[in-house]
């Protein structure tokens, strides 16, 4: 510096002066007002600094070991002529700030200046820029007061020529306990080697450092490398690895407000930053758990971040004139995948996947992408209006959909005791149940096997499943059984994956149906966490609808090669509509069968077992389960007889047998393939 500077700090842990004359300028003068329990202290090396005034508030001596002959003392006058007011807390905390920084003066000499300036109407805490500003121009006017009648002040000299900052660059090596985090950070500064120095967007980078997550804020510790380069030794704060925090407030639509929070930076020894939020309040109690680390994305500084929010409101209801009716409970959860990314302002955004669900004492759960689906039958009682309501179905068709994809009927020209509804999967066709639905008309059903929407197109597209829907599924559902009501005098349903979804809702839904057999329904997928079920569903119902091709197999023309994101979250979604239903309602259909296979990579089976541990908790419904074991390596699709690795012959007699209950024989054939 031009003119010699020291600062003058505290060591916390000994109370020595500590002068500090190198290094970073601004660490070392806020190290020198770090007033206890008001400024955080400031760490330089291995010493903790506090406010230099409580070891030596006016440092005469240091001023004259740098050589001083004459000083020029400015003090802060904060006697007044009326005493405090006993018993004001705010008065009390202020005599005792005070008290930390009275000391003895050192002495002065005849030619040295002491400016003493009144501050005593000004708070000891109070930091309002407005105050502040005022404080400044108080000293200032008092300082030209003093010194206009000084005997002692020198005449005026040229200023001393303060050297130009280098204009390039130099090297830059961050220093921190979590090196990791300090570099993903370092981007924040847009300073690089070799780059031209800007002071402007150097300060906007420490600002952004500031409101970080890792970090409080950023000593840039500048090194001259040489004139032209001008090289720095970042030094990042570290926020305090464990924060707790306890408030009150009201609020006019809440009422009493009391919230405490817990911020581990360092969760479980890693990286990851752990969060606890309960807030209480007369109408809403809520919890809230999160975590997230500190990464780089795309040369930013983001926070990838989980959250989990449950709660708990009694949402309130008003009637005519303003009066309030009865309020309503309800619970409600958030799931929150995605990315924060603080602003320099201290502001953040956010960006990601929520699942949002809620459910109202003795309502049903909703989802953020829909309510449930009911029914609307019209059941048909006459054969003949019944296969008069499949031939306009085949008719509607006959130019749209390809030969092997189209809707299928085996009947005996008149109604039997029995008809079954089989129902195909997502991607396929009829096609898929024919050998199976011949065995069942052999045994003397009459069986219908429709198919469903935009299934079996001539395109063989797959991208025609976007404009797939729940609601389509529902009216799928009841025009199936409605015809079949006319074919037989009791009715079954089986169906696989979406159609096991499809029978899924029969059996919540359609009273007039004797027994279903569902098997692997497309509740959720195989190999994604049950926590992302619903984040995962709600990305595929609001994104646009994503078509993923395969290859085609030559053999099965009947079915579609690829997969609709689209389609897929609608399938998902009528599976959540049937389990909302059945957490709040016994099924229709009282004679159930749970098939899953051990071997299913693609559904999962273990949430199709606790849809039908809900079922079998209802007083009055009786299900059974089956499983194909693992060792006969069956594919998802078990029942397409096309298949290369399905096995028909060990498949199709257990069906059958659990449709008619008949005692099960267990396959215990070889495999064709590991799918």
């Amino acid at each position: 510096l031009p003119v010699p500077f020291r600062a003058i700090a505290t060591d916390l842990s000994t109370r020595d002066l500590v002068v500090i004359g190198t290094g970073d300028l601004a660490q070392a003068v806020r190290a020198s007002f770090a007033i206890p329990l008001v400024f955080a202290p400031v760490r330089i090396g291995d010493r903790v600094l506090i406010d230099g005034g409580l070891a030596l508030n006016v440092p005469v001596s240091v001023a004259r070991a740098m050589g001083a002959e004459r000083v020029i003392v400015s003090r802060m006058d904060n006697s007044v002529e009326t005493p405090q007011e006993i018993g004001s807390t705010l008065g009390t905390a202020s005599s005792l700030i005070g008290f930390l920084f009275l000391q003895p003066p050192d002495s002065l000499h005849e030619s040295d200046v002491m400016i003493a300036t009144k501050v005593a109407q000004y708070g000891q805490l109070d930091f309002a820029p407005a105050q502040v500003a005022s404080l400044v121009q108080e000293g200032y006017d008092r300082a030209n007061a003093v010194l206009r009648s000084a005997s002692c002040v020198p005449a005026p000299s040229p200023p001393r020529r303060v050297a130009d900052l280098p204009a390039i660059v130099g090297e830059i090596a961050p220093v921190s306990e979590s090196l990791v985090d300090a570099m993903a950070e370092l981007g924040e500064l847009r300073v690089r080697r070799g780059a031209a120095l800007a002071i402007d967007s150097l300060k906007r980078g420490a600002q952004r450092i500031s409101y970080s997550d890792p970090f409080q804020g950023v000593w840039l510790n500048p090194v001259s490398d040489d004139s032209a380069r001008l090289g720095f030794r970042p030094q990042f704060i570290d926020r305090p690895r464990l924060s707790i925090g306890v408030g009150v407030d009201y609020v006019t639509s809440l009422g009493g407000h009391l919230w405490t929070g817990i911020i581990n930076r360092r969760l479980a020894g890693t990286r990851a930053e752990g969060t606890a939020l309960l807030e209480v309040s007369e109408i809403r109690q809520q919890v809230e758990l999160g975590a997230r680390r500190t990464s780089s994305l795309l040369g930013l500084t983001t926070h990838p971040t989980a959250r989990v929010t449950l709660a708990r409101e009694q949402v309130r209801f008003y009637g005519a004139g303003r009066t309030q009716l009865a309020p309503h409970e309800v619970d409600e959860a958030r799931v929150l995948l995605g990315f924060e990314r603080a602003l320099s302002w201290g502001g953040r955004y956010r960006w990601g996947l929520e699942s949002h669900l809620w459910k109202g004492r003795d309502e049903p759960l909703l989802n953020a992408v829909g309510a449930p689906l009911p029914s609307h039958p019209h059941p048909i009682a006459a054969y003949a209006l019944a296969t008069a309501a499949y031939d306009s179905l085949r008719a509607h068709e006959r130019n749209d959909v390809m030969a092997d994809g189209a809707s299928m009927i085996f009947v005996h020209g008149a109604r039997t005791p029995r008809a079954i509804v089989l129902v195909h999967g997502l991607t396929n066709s009829p096609r898929q149940f024919r050998e199976l639905a011949e065995l069942f008309y052999d045994r003397g059903y009459n069986v219908i096997v429709p198919r469903l929407p935009l299934h079996g197109l001539r395109t063989a597209d797959v991208a025609s499943l976007g404009a797939l829907t729940a609601d389509a599924y529902r009216d799928y559902a009841d025009g199936a059984v409605d015809i079949a009501g006319g074919l037989g005098d009791s009715v079954f349903v089986m169906g696989l994956s979406a159609g096991g979804n499809v029978a899924s809702w029969i059996a919540q839904r359609r009273p007039d149906v004797t027994r279903v057999v569902v098997i692997a329904p497309a509740i959720a997928l195989g190999k994604l966490p049950a926590l992302l079920d619903a984040p995962a569903m709600n990305l595929m119902e609001r994104v646009p609808s994503i078509t993923i091709r395969q290859k085609a197999d030559t053999g099965r023309r009947h079915a579609y090669f690829g997969v609709s994101t689209r389609a897929l979250g609608e399938t998902l979604r009528f599976a959540a509509t049937v389990r909302a239903d059945a957490e709040q309602d016994a099924p229709a259909v009282h004679d159930l069968t749970m098939v899953t296979n051990a071997n299913d990579r693609t559904v999962d089976p273990a949430s199709a077992l606790a849809l039908a541990a809900l079922w079998q908790s209802r007083e009055g419904v009786r299900i059974s389960y089956f499983t194909f074991d693992v060792a006969l390596r069956l594919p998802h699709d078990l029942i397409d007889a096309s298949q290369r690795c399905g096995m028909p012959d060990a498949v199709y007699p257990v069906l059958i047998a659990l449709v008619e209950k008949q005692p099960v024989v267990t396959p215990t054939a070889a495999s064709r393939c590991d799918p």
